[in-house]
Protein backbone atom coordinates (compact mmCIF):
# COMPACT_ATOMS: atom_id res chain seq x y z
CA UNK A 1 0.00 0.00 0.00
CA UNK A 2 1.36 3.41 -1.01
CA UNK A 3 2.36 5.85 1.72
CA UNK A 4 0.70 9.07 1.95
CA UNK A 5 2.10 12.87 1.97
CA UNK A 6 2.29 13.98 5.16
CA UNK A 7 0.99 17.15 4.16
CA UNK A 8 -1.77 15.26 2.84
CA UNK A 9 -2.59 13.71 5.64
CA UNK A 10 -2.38 17.16 7.97
CA UNK A 11 -5.10 18.52 5.37
CA UNK A 12 -7.24 15.82 5.15
CA UNK A 13 -7.82 15.72 9.19
CA UNK A 14 -8.12 19.39 8.72
CA UNK A 15 -11.09 19.43 6.19
CA UNK A 16 -12.16 16.44 8.49
CA UNK A 17 -12.16 18.42 11.40
CA UNK A 18 -13.26 21.73 10.13
CA UNK A 19 -17.45 21.19 10.37
CA UNK A 20 -16.85 20.08 13.94
CA UNK A 21 -14.38 23.20 15.07
CA UNK A 22 -16.57 25.93 12.74
CA UNK A 23 -19.21 26.85 15.65
CA UNK A 24 -18.21 28.51 18.76
CA UNK A 25 -20.31 26.65 21.91
CA UNK A 26 -23.35 28.50 23.11
CA UNK A 27 -23.11 30.08 26.48
CA UNK A 28 -25.24 28.68 28.52
CA UNK A 29 -27.78 31.67 28.64
CA UNK A 30 -28.47 30.80 25.06
CA UNK A 31 -29.92 27.50 25.67
CA UNK A 32 -33.57 26.99 25.96
CA UNK A 33 -33.89 25.33 29.46
CA UNK A 34 -35.79 22.07 29.81
CA UNK A 35 -39.53 23.27 31.30
CA UNK A 36 -39.49 25.04 27.45
CA UNK A 37 -39.37 21.56 26.02
CA UNK A 38 -42.42 20.06 24.65
CA UNK A 39 -43.58 16.97 25.94
CA UNK A 40 -42.31 14.92 23.22
CA UNK A 41 -39.01 16.56 23.49
CA UNK A 42 -38.58 15.81 27.40
CA UNK A 43 -39.14 11.70 26.34
CA UNK A 44 -36.19 11.54 24.56
CA UNK A 45 -33.47 9.49 26.29
CA UNK A 46 -30.97 12.11 26.58
CA UNK A 47 -33.31 13.67 29.13
CA UNK A 48 -34.11 10.34 30.67
CA UNK A 49 -32.29 9.75 34.01
CA UNK A 50 -29.81 6.72 33.75
CA UNK A 51 -31.39 3.11 35.36
CA UNK A 52 -29.73 -0.36 35.78
CA UNK A 53 -31.67 -3.02 33.41
CA UNK A 54 -32.20 -6.36 35.27
CA UNK A 55 -29.97 -8.80 35.02
CA UNK A 56 -30.61 -11.60 32.90
CA UNK A 57 -31.02 -15.02 34.49
CA UNK A 58 -28.59 -17.69 33.04
CA UNK A 59 -28.12 -21.61 33.11
CA UNK A 60 -24.56 -21.40 33.40
CA UNK A 61 -23.97 -19.06 36.51
CA UNK A 62 -20.47 -20.64 37.03
CA UNK A 63 -19.03 -18.99 33.98
CA UNK A 64 -20.45 -15.41 35.49
CA UNK A 65 -17.89 -13.21 37.37
CA UNK A 66 -19.82 -9.72 37.06
CA UNK A 67 -22.70 -8.33 35.66
CA UNK A 68 -21.59 -7.89 32.53
CA UNK A 69 -20.97 -11.40 32.21
CA UNK A 70 -24.66 -12.37 33.07
CA UNK A 71 -25.39 -10.16 29.46
CA UNK A 72 -22.99 -11.80 27.65
CA UNK A 73 -23.75 -15.06 28.74
CA UNK A 74 -27.57 -14.86 28.33
CA UNK A 75 -26.84 -13.97 24.79
CA UNK A 76 -24.45 -16.86 24.39
CA UNK A 77 -27.09 -19.15 25.65
CA UNK A 78 -29.75 -17.66 23.54
CA UNK A 79 -27.96 -18.80 20.17
CA UNK A 80 -26.49 -21.93 21.47
CA UNK A 81 -22.98 -21.03 22.16
CA UNK A 82 -21.35 -22.35 24.46
CA UNK A 83 -17.97 -20.99 26.27
CA UNK A 84 -14.49 -22.36 26.14
CA UNK A 85 -12.46 -23.74 28.84
CA UNK A 86 -10.17 -20.87 30.63
CA UNK A 87 -6.90 -20.69 29.22
CA UNK A 88 -4.26 -21.26 31.40
CA UNK A 89 -1.74 -19.22 33.63
CA UNK A 90 0.77 -20.45 31.17
CA UNK A 91 -1.03 -19.10 27.76
CA UNK A 92 0.53 -16.06 26.33
CA UNK A 93 0.08 -14.29 23.20
CA UNK A 94 2.38 -14.04 20.84
CA UNK A 95 3.38 -11.64 18.87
Amino acid sequence: MPRMNRSLCVGFIALSLAPALADEPKPAASVAPIETFHAEQREHWAFQPPSRPPLPKVKDSAWVRNPIDRFIRADQEAVGFTPSPEAGRSTRSVG
